[in-house]
């Protein structure tokens, strides 16, 4: 996708079709003030309304897809076609958008007279998309995530400072420091926390849709994945060292051991958390190398890695950071000559961090200072049990 400030050329002036794209699925973005292919108004200037610049009767168009034979299609319709599709109903997309069924239908119906295909099957019980929807909702996606990317690059500071996304690999210890942020901005309406794998935690912070990420790094990953982060305008600074520790269920033969060997390990699952099959080793989070016939079981989320650990004798990895009282059934063991890993967060060096940014690496920073101070688990005296 390519975005144009339109001038007129030789075949506007001749209103002879103009090449805009290769594809008619492949279309450019127009500004409000951009040239429409048309009989009438061909220079340069702001367009005159037309059945286009309405949706529902009330809704302006902004931004716009011009396709290469003239046609016109508005952002909003793009929406619309994503909406019923991931909905199913006209009718649960319409509320979804917070406009009428009515409007919906008609914004639907429009654009398939302009693409001069059928998108959906309506039925009584709902929508099917067709095969040529299924392909335009495809490219549909692709334009509306450009427009998101460049929405959070270019977006006001009043708006930034109306909301907060981090992107991190799984860590228990990011709850709590974000619900300290949480109860303290008040001013900030929108939080997302977002955990993934490496790469696309990476590509979070770097497409803008989080401002700071989270990972770790040691002599294994560091060369490559500093590298990674250069090459995306990422620059990172280090905010605790840790240790590997073993994550056992409190029933595990090996839960009142002082310390873990890896050759102690190796009768038992481990829990590992995914990565994207063609990920080379230095993007992966947890902290042993599985060896060869040993048992492995891939996870996405955090929940589900502790439910399997308290449930079975599988073991997980992680940095000894956890919070005892969310987490009562299981145990952290440190991992005897563990080599030295760094949390170290990232962030783009392209623009200024908000001030919710910098409190929250702040609150990071006073967190594992007082882990290292009293060595305890977020001030935790399991002995009390308080």
């Amino acid at each position: 996708m390519q975005l144009q400030d339109f001038e007129p050329t030789h075949a506007q002036e001749e209103n002879r079709p103009i090449d805009y794209t290769a594809n008619k699925m492949e279309a450019i973005l127009a500004p409000p003030f951009c040239l429409i292919q048309s009989s009438v108004g061909r220079s340069r200037q702001a367009r005159q309304p037309n059945k286009y610049d309405k949706i529902g009767g009330n809704q302006s168009i902004g931004a716009g897809v011009l396709f290469k034979d003239g046609g016109f299609m508005n952002i909003q319709q793009m929406k619309a076609v994503v909406a019923v599709a991931n909905n199913g109903s006209f009718r649960e997309a319409s509320k979804k958008l917070f406009m009428s069924q009515p409007a919906l239908s008609y914004a639907i119906k429009e654009l398939e007279e302009e693409l001069g295909m059928d998108l959906f099957i309506r039925t009584n019980k709902g929508a099917n998309i067709t095969k040529e929807g299924m392909d335009f909702l495809h490219s549909a996606e692709k334009i509306l995530s450009q427009l998101e990317k460049m929405e959070s690059k270019y977006s006001n500071s009043e708006k930034k400072m109306a909301q907060f996304s981090i992107s991190s690999q799984h860590y228990d210890f990011l709850n709590v420091v974000v619900s300290q942020l949480i109860n303290e901005s008040i001013e900030v309406k929108n939080f997302r926390v977002f955990e993934s794998t490496t790469q696309k935690i990476i590509e979070d912070v770097a497409e803008y849709r989080s401002e700071v990420g989270i990972i770790f790094l040691d002599d294994l990953n560091n060369v490559s994945v500093t590298r990674l982060l250069e090459e995306n305008g990422l620059t990172f600074e280090t905010i605790a060292n840790f240790k590997t520790h073993i994550i056992l269920g409190k029933h595990h033969p090996l839960a009142n051991a002082n310390e873990l060997s890896v050759e102690s390990l190796r009768a038992y699952p481990q829990i590992r958390f995914t990565q994207e099959a063609n990920n080379y080793s230095y993007f992966q989070e947890d902290l042993i190398d599985p060896v060869e016939d040993e048992t492995v079981i891939h996870t996405t989320d955090r929940a589900t890695l502790t439910g399997i650990i308290e449930q079975t004798l599988a073991y997980g990895t992680g940095s000894g950071f956890i919070d005892r009282r969310s987490f009562s059934k299981v145990k952290m063991i440190p991992l005897k000559n563990s080599p030295i890993h760094r949390i170290s967060v990232f962030y783009s060096k392209n623009r200024d961090l908000t001030p919710i940014a910098k409190s929250f690496i702040e609150k990071l920073k006073v967190f594992f200072e007082k882990q290292n101070e009293n060595d305890k688990y977020f001030g935790y005296n399991e002995e009390k049990g308080e």
